[in-house]
Protein backbone atom coordinates (compact mmCIF):
# COMPACT_ATOMS: atom_id res chain seq x y z
CA UNK A 1 0.00 0.00 0.00
CA UNK A 2 2.34 2.82 -1.09
CA UNK A 3 1.71 6.40 -0.09
CA UNK A 4 1.50 7.43 -3.75
CA UNK A 5 -1.77 5.54 -4.09
CA UNK A 6 -3.89 8.34 -2.67
CA UNK A 7 -7.15 6.40 -2.80
CA UNK A 8 -5.92 3.85 -0.32
CA UNK A 9 -5.00 6.33 2.40
CA UNK A 10 -7.31 6.68 5.40
CA UNK A 11 -6.78 8.17 8.87
CA UNK A 12 -6.49 4.62 10.22
CA UNK A 13 -3.87 3.50 7.70
CA UNK A 14 -0.87 2.19 9.68
CA UNK A 15 2.12 4.51 9.57
CA UNK A 16 4.33 1.64 8.39
CA UNK A 17 2.82 1.99 4.90
CA UNK A 18 4.41 5.40 4.45
CA UNK A 19 7.31 5.53 2.02
CA UNK A 20 10.57 5.05 3.90
CA UNK A 21 8.93 3.67 7.07
CA UNK A 22 9.84 0.07 7.70
CA UNK A 23 8.91 -2.27 10.56
CA UNK A 24 11.69 -0.99 12.85
CA UNK A 25 10.82 2.66 12.24
CA UNK A 26 7.15 1.84 12.82
CA UNK A 27 8.08 0.36 16.21
CA UNK A 28 9.91 3.56 17.10
CA UNK A 29 6.90 5.61 16.04
CA UNK A 30 4.75 3.45 18.29
CA UNK A 31 6.91 4.45 21.27
CA UNK A 32 5.67 8.00 20.63
CA UNK A 33 2.06 6.83 20.44
CA UNK A 34 2.03 7.11 16.63
CA UNK A 35 0.37 4.09 15.05
CA UNK A 36 -1.76 5.53 12.22
CA UNK A 37 -1.44 8.35 9.69
CA UNK A 38 -3.86 10.40 11.78
CA UNK A 39 -1.55 9.99 14.79
CA UNK A 40 1.38 11.24 12.72
CA UNK A 41 -0.48 14.29 11.42
CA UNK A 42 -1.50 15.11 14.99
CA UNK A 43 2.07 14.77 16.32
CA UNK A 44 2.60 18.51 16.55
CA UNK A 45 5.96 20.30 16.91
CA UNK A 46 7.04 21.38 20.36
CA UNK A 47 8.93 24.38 18.98
CA UNK A 48 10.39 25.93 15.82
CA UNK A 49 13.81 27.01 14.64
CA UNK A 50 13.39 30.47 13.12
CA UNK A 51 15.80 30.94 10.20
CA UNK A 52 14.38 34.38 9.39
CA UNK A 53 16.26 36.09 12.23
CA UNK A 54 19.92 35.05 11.92
CA UNK A 55 22.73 36.49 14.03
CA UNK A 56 26.01 37.86 12.85
CA UNK A 57 28.97 35.85 14.12
CA UNK A 58 30.02 38.48 16.65
CA UNK A 59 26.48 38.96 18.02
CA UNK A 60 25.60 35.26 18.25
CA UNK A 61 24.97 34.20 21.89
CA UNK A 62 27.22 31.46 23.23
CA UNK A 63 26.14 28.07 24.58
CA UNK A 64 22.58 28.39 23.27
CA UNK A 65 21.01 27.22 20.04
CA UNK A 66 20.91 29.96 17.40
CA UNK A 67 21.14 30.64 13.65
CA UNK A 68 24.21 32.35 12.19
CA UNK A 69 24.52 33.71 8.65
CA UNK A 70 28.05 33.49 7.22
CA UNK A 71 29.99 33.00 4.00
CA UNK A 72 32.29 30.00 3.46
CA UNK A 73 35.88 31.35 3.37
CA UNK A 74 38.02 28.21 3.41
CA UNK A 75 37.78 24.40 3.37
CA UNK A 76 41.00 23.06 4.96
CA UNK A 77 39.83 19.47 4.59
CA UNK A 78 39.41 16.67 7.08
CA UNK A 79 41.61 14.47 9.17
CA UNK A 80 41.40 11.23 11.12
CA UNK A 81 41.28 11.56 14.90
CA UNK A 82 42.53 9.00 17.43
CA UNK A 83 39.93 6.27 17.71
CA UNK A 84 39.09 6.37 14.00
CA UNK A 85 36.70 9.32 13.97
CA UNK A 86 36.91 11.62 10.97
CA UNK A 87 36.72 15.39 11.45
CA UNK A 88 35.74 17.79 8.69
CA UNK A 89 36.31 21.52 9.08
CA UNK A 90 35.52 24.73 7.24
CA UNK A 91 35.96 28.41 8.03
CA UNK A 92 33.06 30.80 7.50
CA UNK A 93 32.83 34.49 8.20
CA UNK A 94 31.21 37.85 7.64
CA UNK A 95 32.49 41.42 7.51
CA UNK A 96 33.59 41.38 11.15
CA UNK A 97 34.33 37.88 12.49
CA UNK A 98 35.09 34.31 11.48
CA UNK A 99 33.56 31.05 12.60
CA UNK A 100 35.24 27.64 12.64
CA UNK A 101 32.72 24.91 11.84
CA UNK A 102 33.42 21.24 12.52
CA UNK A 103 31.62 18.01 11.64
CA UNK A 104 32.44 14.56 12.98
CA UNK A 105 31.97 11.46 10.83
CA UNK A 106 30.03 13.45 8.23
CA UNK A 107 32.32 14.21 5.27
CA UNK A 108 29.45 15.14 2.95
CA UNK A 109 28.33 18.06 5.12
CA UNK A 110 31.48 20.03 4.28
CA UNK A 111 31.91 18.77 0.74
CA UNK A 112 28.55 20.06 -0.47
CA UNK A 113 29.31 23.65 0.66
CA UNK A 114 30.73 26.03 -1.95
CA UNK A 115 33.45 28.61 -1.35
CA UNK A 116 32.15 32.16 -1.46
CA UNK A 117 28.55 31.03 -0.92
CA UNK A 118 26.50 32.37 1.99
CA UNK A 119 24.73 29.85 4.24
CA UNK A 120 22.65 29.76 7.40
CA UNK A 121 24.20 27.61 10.16
CA UNK A 122 22.00 26.42 13.03
CA UNK A 123 23.70 25.08 16.16
CA UNK A 124 25.49 26.18 19.33
CA UNK A 125 28.26 28.77 19.18
CA UNK A 126 31.15 28.29 21.64
CA UNK A 127 34.41 30.07 22.36
CA UNK A 128 35.27 33.73 22.86
CA UNK A 129 35.28 36.75 20.59
CA UNK A 130 38.70 35.88 19.09
CA UNK A 131 37.80 32.31 18.16
CA UNK A 132 34.21 31.23 17.71
CA UNK A 133 33.25 27.63 16.92
CA UNK A 134 30.22 25.58 15.98
CA UNK A 135 30.03 21.78 15.95
CA UNK A 136 27.74 19.69 13.72
CA UNK A 137 25.38 22.50 12.67
CA UNK A 138 22.44 22.16 10.33
CA UNK A 139 22.95 24.11 7.12
CA UNK A 140 20.36 25.92 5.00
CA UNK A 141 20.60 28.02 1.86
CA UNK A 142 18.71 31.24 1.26
CA UNK A 143 16.45 29.43 -1.22
CA UNK A 144 15.60 26.73 1.32
CA UNK A 145 14.75 29.33 3.94
CA UNK A 146 12.57 31.23 1.52
CA UNK A 147 10.60 28.03 0.88
CA UNK A 148 10.48 26.98 4.55
CA UNK A 149 11.51 29.74 7.00
CA UNK A 150 10.60 27.76 10.13
CA UNK A 151 11.86 24.28 10.92
CA UNK A 152 9.65 22.22 13.21
CA UNK A 153 11.25 20.41 16.14
CA UNK A 154 9.25 17.34 17.21
CA UNK A 155 9.15 15.21 20.35
CA UNK A 156 11.39 12.29 19.50
CA UNK A 157 12.63 8.97 20.81
CA UNK A 158 15.75 6.85 20.54
CA UNK A 159 16.46 5.95 16.93
CA UNK A 160 13.92 8.42 15.57
CA UNK A 161 15.14 11.99 15.20
CA UNK A 162 13.12 15.14 14.73
CA UNK A 163 14.38 15.42 11.15
CA UNK A 164 13.20 11.89 10.36
CA UNK A 165 9.77 12.66 11.80
CA UNK A 166 9.60 15.91 9.83
CA UNK A 167 10.41 14.07 6.60
CA UNK A 168 7.51 11.66 7.15
CA UNK A 169 5.14 14.48 8.11
CA UNK A 170 5.97 16.51 4.99
CA UNK A 171 5.24 13.44 2.89
CA UNK A 172 1.80 13.25 4.44
CA UNK A 173 0.83 16.96 4.52
CA UNK A 174 -0.70 16.99 1.00
CA UNK A 175 -3.23 14.53 2.42
CA UNK A 176 -4.17 16.56 5.52
CA UNK A 177 -7.82 16.42 4.44
CA UNK A 178 -7.73 12.82 5.65
CA UNK A 179 -8.41 14.19 9.13
CA UNK A 180 -12.10 14.81 9.76
CA UNK A 181 -12.98 18.34 10.84
CA UNK A 182 -15.22 18.20 13.94
CA UNK A 183 -16.06 21.92 13.70
CA UNK A 184 -18.91 23.00 11.40
CA UNK A 185 -18.32 25.79 8.85
CA UNK A 186 -20.58 28.15 10.83
CA UNK A 187 -18.33 27.86 13.89
CA UNK A 188 -15.19 28.35 11.81
CA UNK A 189 -16.63 31.54 10.35
CA UNK A 190 -17.96 32.84 13.66
CA UNK A 191 -14.66 32.50 15.51
CA UNK A 192 -12.38 33.11 12.49
CA UNK A 193 -10.76 29.70 12.74
CA UNK A 194 -8.76 27.78 10.15
CA UNK A 195 -10.07 24.53 8.78
CA UNK A 196 -8.59 21.37 10.27
CA UNK A 197 -6.50 20.61 7.18
CA UNK A 198 -5.15 24.17 6.90
CA UNK A 199 -4.37 24.25 10.62
CA UNK A 200 -2.47 20.96 10.44
CA UNK A 201 -0.43 22.15 7.45
CA UNK A 202 0.33 25.47 9.14
CA UNK A 203 1.31 23.96 12.48
CA UNK A 204 3.85 21.69 10.80
CA UNK A 205 5.16 24.12 8.16
CA UNK A 206 4.24 27.72 9.03
CA UNK A 207 5.29 30.45 6.61
CA UNK A 208 5.06 33.19 9.26
CA UNK A 209 4.71 33.51 13.02
CA UNK A 210 1.17 34.72 12.49
CA UNK A 211 0.31 31.57 10.57
CA UNK A 212 1.73 29.37 13.36
CA UNK A 213 -0.31 31.34 15.92
CA UNK A 214 -3.51 30.93 13.88
CA UNK A 215 -2.89 27.17 13.63
CA UNK A 216 -2.27 26.80 17.37
CA UNK A 217 -5.36 28.87 18.12
CA UNK A 218 -7.55 26.62 15.99
CA UNK A 219 -6.14 23.37 17.37
CA UNK A 220 -6.31 24.56 20.98
CA UNK A 221 -9.93 25.62 20.49
CA UNK A 222 -10.79 22.19 19.09
CA UNK A 223 -8.98 20.38 21.90
CA UNK A 224 -10.77 22.36 24.60
CA UNK A 225 -14.13 21.97 22.87
CA UNK A 226 -13.75 18.21 22.52
CA UNK A 227 -12.61 18.02 26.14
CA UNK A 228 -15.66 19.92 27.33
CA UNK A 229 -17.99 17.79 25.21
CA UNK A 230 -16.39 14.63 26.58
CA UNK A 231 -16.67 15.95 30.10
CA UNK A 232 -20.32 16.82 29.44
CA UNK A 233 -21.03 13.26 28.29
CA UNK A 234 -19.27 11.90 31.33
CA UNK A 235 -21.27 14.19 33.58
CA UNK A 236 -24.52 13.11 32.01
CA UNK A 237 -23.58 9.47 32.43
CA UNK A 238 -22.66 10.11 36.03
CA UNK A 239 -25.99 11.83 36.61
CA UNK A 240 -27.74 8.53 36.10
CA UNK A 241 -28.88 6.56 39.09
CA UNK A 242 -25.90 5.11 40.88
CA UNK A 243 -25.21 1.41 40.68
CA UNK A 244 -23.83 1.48 44.22
CA UNK A 245 -26.48 2.93 46.56
CA UNK A 246 -25.17 3.50 50.08
CA UNK A 247 -26.31 4.81 53.41
CA UNK A 248 -24.60 7.90 54.77
CA UNK A 249 -21.56 6.60 56.65
CA UNK A 250 -20.20 7.94 59.93
CA UNK A 251 -16.40 8.27 59.59
CA UNK A 252 -15.77 8.58 63.35
CA UNK A 253 -14.77 4.91 63.62
CA UNK A 254 -12.20 5.37 60.84
CA UNK A 255 -10.82 8.57 62.40
CA UNK A 256 -10.48 6.82 65.74
CA UNK A 257 -8.28 4.10 64.19
CA UNK A 258 -5.62 6.60 63.10
CA UNK A 259 -2.54 7.40 65.22
CA UNK A 260 -3.00 11.10 64.43
CA UNK A 261 -5.84 13.56 64.03
CA UNK A 262 -7.01 14.60 60.57
CA UNK A 263 -7.11 18.27 59.64
CA UNK A 264 -10.28 20.27 59.40
CA UNK A 265 -9.95 20.33 55.61
CA UNK A 266 -9.69 16.54 55.51
CA UNK A 267 -12.79 16.13 57.69
CA UNK A 268 -14.71 18.59 55.53
CA UNK A 269 -13.69 16.84 52.29
CA UNK A 270 -14.64 13.42 53.65
CA UNK A 271 -18.05 14.72 54.72
CA UNK A 272 -18.67 16.08 51.21
CA UNK A 273 -17.59 12.80 49.60
CA UNK A 274 -19.66 10.59 51.89
CA UNK A 275 -22.71 12.80 51.28
CA UNK A 276 -22.24 12.36 47.53
CA UNK A 277 -21.88 8.59 47.89
CA UNK A 278 -25.14 8.47 49.83
CA UNK A 279 -26.99 10.31 47.05
CA UNK A 280 -29.20 8.86 44.35
CA UNK A 281 -26.77 9.67 41.52
CA UNK A 282 -23.14 8.65 41.07
CA UNK A 283 -20.50 10.88 42.63
CA UNK A 284 -18.15 12.79 40.33
CA UNK A 285 -15.78 14.76 42.56
CA UNK A 286 -12.32 16.28 42.21
CA UNK A 287 -10.17 16.33 45.35
CA UNK A 288 -7.53 19.01 44.90
CA UNK A 289 -4.70 19.83 47.30
CA UNK A 290 -0.99 20.51 47.40
CA UNK A 291 1.49 17.71 47.95
CA UNK A 292 1.44 16.79 51.62
CA UNK A 293 -2.10 18.01 52.27
CA UNK A 294 -3.36 14.45 52.89
CA UNK A 295 -5.41 13.52 49.81
CA UNK A 296 -4.63 9.83 50.21
CA UNK A 297 -6.08 9.84 53.72
CA UNK A 298 -9.32 11.36 52.40
CA UNK A 299 -9.44 8.71 49.67
CA UNK A 300 -8.82 6.01 52.30
CA UNK A 301 -11.84 7.21 54.28
CA UNK A 302 -14.02 7.07 51.15
CA UNK A 303 -12.71 3.59 50.31
CA UNK A 304 -13.38 2.46 53.88
CA UNK A 305 -16.98 3.66 53.65
CA UNK A 306 -17.45 1.96 50.28
CA UNK A 307 -16.17 -1.41 51.51
CA UNK A 308 -18.25 -1.13 54.71
CA UNK A 309 -21.29 -0.71 52.46
CA UNK A 310 -20.52 -4.07 50.78
CA UNK A 311 -18.80 -2.87 47.60
CA UNK A 312 -15.34 -3.08 46.10
CA UNK A 313 -13.12 -0.08 45.43
CA UNK A 314 -10.35 0.57 42.89
CA UNK A 315 -7.50 3.10 42.95
CA UNK A 316 -5.68 3.94 39.70
CA UNK A 317 -2.13 5.35 39.95
CA UNK A 318 0.09 6.48 37.04
CA UNK A 319 3.23 4.46 37.90
CA UNK A 320 4.00 1.10 39.47
CA UNK A 321 6.11 2.68 42.19
CA UNK A 322 3.31 5.00 43.22
CA UNK A 323 0.78 2.17 43.05
CA UNK A 324 2.93 0.04 45.36
CA UNK A 325 3.24 2.95 47.80
CA UNK A 326 -0.51 3.44 47.84
CA UNK A 327 -1.15 -0.28 48.32
CA UNK A 328 1.24 -0.41 51.28
CA UNK A 329 -0.14 2.72 52.95
CA UNK A 330 -3.79 1.86 52.41
CA UNK A 331 -3.28 -1.68 53.65
CA UNK A 332 -1.94 -0.30 56.94
CA UNK A 333 -5.09 1.79 57.38
CA UNK A 334 -7.66 -0.77 56.20
CA UNK A 335 -6.22 -4.04 57.53
CA UNK A 336 -7.42 -3.36 61.14
CA UNK A 337 -10.98 -3.50 59.75
CA UNK A 338 -10.36 -6.82 58.00
CA UNK A 339 -10.35 -5.23 54.56
CA UNK A 340 -8.23 -6.90 51.88
CA UNK A 341 -5.99 -4.90 49.53
CA UNK A 342 -4.71 -6.28 46.19
CA UNK A 343 -2.03 -4.81 43.92
CA UNK A 344 -2.38 -5.14 40.12
CA UNK A 345 0.36 -3.84 37.79
CA UNK A 346 1.61 -4.58 34.31
CA UNK A 347 4.93 -5.89 35.65
CA UNK A 348 3.39 -8.74 37.65
CA UNK A 349 4.27 -12.34 36.81
CA UNK A 350 1.58 -14.33 35.05
CA UNK A 351 0.81 -16.60 38.02
CA UNK A 352 0.45 -13.70 40.45
CA UNK A 353 -1.72 -11.83 37.96
CA UNK A 354 -4.08 -14.81 37.53
CA UNK A 355 -4.41 -15.13 41.31
CA UNK A 356 -5.16 -11.42 41.68
CA UNK A 357 -7.70 -11.40 38.84
CA UNK A 358 -9.50 -14.35 40.41
CA UNK A 359 -9.60 -12.57 43.78
CA UNK A 360 -11.10 -9.46 42.16
CA UNK A 361 -13.66 -11.48 40.22
CA UNK A 362 -14.68 -13.55 43.26
CA UNK A 363 -15.02 -10.56 45.61
CA UNK A 364 -12.00 -11.70 47.64
CA UNK A 365 -10.25 -8.33 47.18
CA UNK A 366 -11.99 -5.35 48.73
CA UNK A 367 -9.62 -2.73 47.29
CA UNK A 368 -7.63 -3.05 44.05
CA UNK A 369 -4.69 -0.67 43.69
CA UNK A 370 -2.95 -0.61 40.32
CA UNK A 371 -1.78 1.11 37.18
CA UNK A 372 -3.32 1.09 33.70
CA UNK A 373 -3.44 -2.70 34.14
CA UNK A 374 -6.76 -2.19 35.96
CA UNK A 375 -8.25 -0.90 32.69
CA UNK A 376 -7.19 -3.95 30.65
CA UNK A 377 -9.46 -6.73 29.46
CA UNK A 378 -9.92 -9.58 31.89
CA UNK A 379 -10.24 -7.37 34.97
CA UNK A 380 -13.75 -8.06 36.23
CA UNK A 381 -15.04 -6.66 39.50
CA UNK A 382 -17.68 -8.45 41.47
CA UNK A 383 -19.24 -5.26 42.90
CA UNK A 384 -17.27 -2.10 42.07
CA UNK A 385 -18.73 0.80 44.01
CA UNK A 386 -15.96 3.44 44.02
CA UNK A 387 -13.21 4.31 41.54
CA UNK A 388 -10.39 6.61 42.72
CA UNK A 389 -7.93 8.12 40.23
CA UNK A 390 -4.72 9.59 41.64
CA UNK A 391 -2.92 12.41 39.79
CA UNK A 392 -5.86 12.84 37.44
CA UNK A 393 -3.91 15.21 35.16
CA UNK A 394 -1.90 12.14 34.05
CA UNK A 395 -5.07 10.45 32.72
CA UNK A 396 -7.53 11.52 30.07
CA UNK A 397 -11.30 11.44 29.98
CA UNK A 398 -11.16 8.13 28.10
CA UNK A 399 -9.19 6.39 30.87
CA UNK A 400 -11.54 7.74 33.48
CA UNK A 401 -14.48 6.47 31.46
CA UNK A 402 -12.90 3.03 31.02
CA UNK A 403 -12.54 2.65 34.77
CA UNK A 404 -16.10 3.81 35.34
CA UNK A 405 -17.31 1.21 32.82
CA UNK A 406 -16.01 -1.63 35.02
CA UNK A 407 -19.34 -1.42 36.83
CA UNK A 408 -22.78 0.14 36.53
CA UNK A 409 -22.28 3.83 37.38
CA UNK A 410 -19.80 3.55 40.27
CA UNK A 411 -18.85 6.60 42.27
CA UNK A 412 -15.81 8.45 40.92
CA UNK A 413 -13.20 10.39 42.91
CA UNK A 414 -10.25 11.98 41.09
CA UNK A 415 -7.31 13.54 42.93
CA UNK A 416 -4.82 16.16 41.82
CA UNK A 417 -1.71 17.49 43.55
CA UNK A 418 -1.28 20.07 40.82
CA UNK A 419 -2.33 23.45 42.20
CA UNK A 420 -5.01 24.98 40.01
CA UNK A 421 -6.88 28.29 40.43
CA UNK A 422 -10.53 28.01 41.18
CA UNK A 423 -11.48 29.46 37.81
CA UNK A 424 -9.28 26.99 35.92
CA UNK A 425 -10.74 24.19 38.00
CA UNK A 426 -14.26 25.19 36.97
CA UNK A 427 -13.16 25.31 33.33
CA UNK A 428 -11.28 22.00 33.14
CA UNK A 429 -13.34 20.01 35.58
CA UNK A 430 -16.77 21.49 35.06
CA UNK A 431 -18.22 18.03 35.35
CA UNK A 432 -16.85 17.55 38.83
CA UNK A 433 -17.76 18.84 42.22
CA UNK A 434 -14.58 20.15 43.82
CA UNK A 435 -13.24 19.57 47.32
CA UNK A 436 -10.12 21.55 48.24
CA UNK A 437 -7.59 20.65 50.95
CA UNK A 438 -6.38 24.10 51.89
CA UNK A 439 -4.31 23.27 54.98
CA UNK A 440 -1.39 21.00 55.85
CA UNK A 441 -1.21 18.62 58.80
CA UNK A 442 0.48 20.14 61.85
CA UNK A 443 4.27 20.02 61.81
CA UNK A 444 4.49 19.34 58.11
CA UNK A 445 7.18 21.73 56.83
CA UNK A 446 8.59 22.03 53.34
CA UNK A 447 12.13 20.81 52.76
CA UNK A 448 14.40 21.39 49.78
CA UNK A 449 14.77 18.25 47.71
CA UNK A 450 17.55 17.70 45.24
CA UNK A 451 15.76 14.94 43.38
CA UNK A 452 13.92 17.50 41.26
CA UNK A 453 17.25 19.00 40.25
CA UNK A 454 18.45 15.55 39.23
CA UNK A 455 15.40 15.29 36.98
CA UNK A 456 16.09 18.69 35.47
CA UNK A 457 19.63 17.64 34.72
CA UNK A 458 18.25 14.49 33.11
CA UNK A 459 16.47 16.66 30.56
CA UNK A 460 19.71 18.47 29.83
CA UNK A 461 21.40 15.10 29.41
CA UNK A 462 18.73 14.05 26.90
CA UNK A 463 19.52 17.11 24.81
CA UNK A 464 23.22 16.35 25.10
CA UNK A 465 22.75 12.82 23.75
CA UNK A 466 20.93 14.09 20.67
CA UNK A 467 24.03 15.87 19.36
CA UNK A 468 27.68 15.11 18.85
CA UNK A 469 28.74 18.33 20.55
CA UNK A 470 27.68 17.07 23.95
CA UNK A 471 31.05 17.86 25.53
CA UNK A 472 30.52 21.55 24.92
CA UNK A 473 27.40 21.74 27.05
CA UNK A 474 28.20 22.72 30.59
CA UNK A 475 26.88 20.62 33.41
CA UNK A 476 24.26 22.22 35.63
CA UNK A 477 25.21 22.00 39.29
CA UNK A 478 23.25 19.80 41.62
CA UNK A 479 23.84 22.36 44.31
CA UNK A 480 21.41 24.87 42.76
CA UNK A 481 18.58 24.24 45.23
CA UNK A 482 15.48 25.97 43.95
CA UNK A 483 15.52 27.35 40.40
CA UNK A 484 11.82 28.13 40.62
CA UNK A 485 10.82 24.49 40.86
CA UNK A 486 8.03 23.14 43.05
CA UNK A 487 9.22 21.84 46.39
CA UNK A 488 7.62 18.68 47.73
CA UNK A 489 7.01 18.02 51.39
CA UNK A 490 8.80 15.35 53.41
CA UNK A 491 7.10 14.16 56.60
CA UNK A 492 6.54 11.22 58.83
CA UNK A 493 3.39 10.52 56.81
CA UNK A 494 5.16 10.66 53.44
CA UNK A 495 2.99 7.89 52.04
CA UNK A 496 0.15 10.40 51.94
CA UNK A 497 2.07 12.47 49.38
CA UNK A 498 1.62 12.12 45.61
CA UNK A 499 5.22 11.03 45.04
CA UNK A 500 7.39 10.03 47.99
CA UNK A 501 10.79 11.14 46.71
CA UNK A 502 12.70 9.37 49.45
CA UNK A 503 10.89 6.09 48.80
CA UNK A 504 11.57 6.33 45.06
CA UNK A 505 15.28 6.88 45.68
CA UNK A 506 15.42 4.06 48.21
CA UNK A 507 13.72 1.71 45.76
CA UNK A 508 16.23 2.59 43.03
CA UNK A 509 19.15 2.12 45.44
CA UNK A 510 18.56 -1.64 45.54
CA UNK A 511 20.16 -1.97 42.10
CA UNK A 512 23.19 0.26 42.83
CA UNK A 513 26.61 -0.52 44.24
CA UNK A 514 29.57 1.37 45.66
CA UNK A 515 29.77 5.14 45.27
CA UNK A 516 26.45 5.38 43.41
CA UNK A 517 24.68 3.67 46.31
CA UNK A 518 26.30 6.06 48.77
CA UNK A 519 25.18 8.93 46.53
CA UNK A 520 21.55 7.80 46.61
CA UNK A 521 21.77 7.57 50.41
CA UNK A 522 23.06 11.12 50.41
CA UNK A 523 20.20 12.29 48.18
CA UNK A 524 17.69 10.66 50.54
CA UNK A 525 19.26 12.59 53.40
CA UNK A 526 19.07 15.74 51.27
CA UNK A 527 15.28 15.28 50.96
CA UNK A 528 15.14 15.24 54.76
CA UNK A 529 16.90 18.57 55.11
CA UNK A 530 20.53 17.51 55.63
CA UNK A 531 23.26 19.45 53.84
CA UNK A 532 26.59 18.09 52.57
CA UNK A 533 28.39 18.99 55.80
CA UNK A 534 25.85 17.09 57.89
CA UNK A 535 26.09 14.05 55.62
CA UNK A 536 29.89 14.20 55.62
CA UNK A 537 29.88 14.17 59.43
CA UNK A 538 27.63 11.10 59.50
CA UNK A 539 29.98 9.19 57.19
CA UNK A 540 33.19 10.61 58.68
CA UNK A 541 34.32 11.97 55.34
CA UNK A 542 34.65 15.31 53.55
CA UNK A 543 31.96 17.41 51.88
CA UNK A 544 33.80 17.04 48.57
CA UNK A 545 33.46 13.26 48.78
CA UNK A 546 29.73 13.59 49.43
CA UNK A 547 29.42 15.83 46.38
CA UNK A 548 31.24 13.22 44.28
CA UNK A 549 28.86 10.51 45.54
CA UNK A 550 25.85 12.61 44.57
CA UNK A 551 27.28 13.29 41.11
CA UNK A 552 27.79 9.57 40.52
CA UNK A 553 24.26 8.76 41.73
CA UNK A 554 22.77 11.55 39.61
CA UNK A 555 24.41 10.12 36.50
CA UNK A 556 22.78 6.72 37.12
CA UNK A 557 19.40 8.19 38.08
CA UNK A 558 19.21 10.20 34.87
CA UNK A 559 19.13 6.91 32.95
CA UNK A 560 17.13 4.86 35.49
CA UNK A 561 13.68 4.12 34.00
CA UNK A 562 12.11 3.38 37.41
CA UNK A 563 13.24 6.75 38.75
CA UNK A 564 12.10 8.65 35.65
CA UNK A 565 8.74 6.86 35.45
CA UNK A 566 7.97 7.85 39.04
CA UNK A 567 8.07 11.49 37.98
CA UNK A 568 6.75 10.93 34.45
CA UNK A 569 9.94 12.31 32.88
CA UNK A 570 10.34 11.60 29.19
CA UNK A 571 12.37 13.08 26.41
Amino acid sequence: MPAENHTTLTPDTPVRYLKGVGPKTAERFEKLGIVTLADLLCHYPRRYIDFTKPYSIAEAPTDVECVVRAEVFAKPGGRILPGGRRMERITAGDDVSSLEITWFNNPYAAQKLQLGQEYYFQGIVTGGMLRRQMVNPQVRTAEQIKASPFEAVYPQTEGLTSNAIAKCVRQLLPHAELLPDPLPPEMLAKYRLLSKADAVRAIHCPATEEQAYAARRRLIYEELLVLQLGIGRMKNRGAAATGAPMQLADPSLFWASLPFSPTGAQRRAVSEILADMAGETSMNRLLQGDVGSGKTLVAAAAIWACIRAGYQAALLAPTEILAAQHAEGLNRMLAPFGMRVALLTGGMKAAARRTTLAAIRNDEADLVVGTHAILSEGVEFARLGLAVIDEQHRFGVRQRGMLAEKAANPHLLVMSATPIPRTLGLLMFGDLDISVLDELPPGRTPVKTYAITVIRNHLIDCCRKQTSWRKYISEQSLDDPDAGLPTPFCTDHAHFSGVDTGAVLTSCKKHYRGVAKLGVDALVLKTKGFDCKDIAALYHTSSNNVGAWISRAAKKLRSDPDFLDAFDIAC
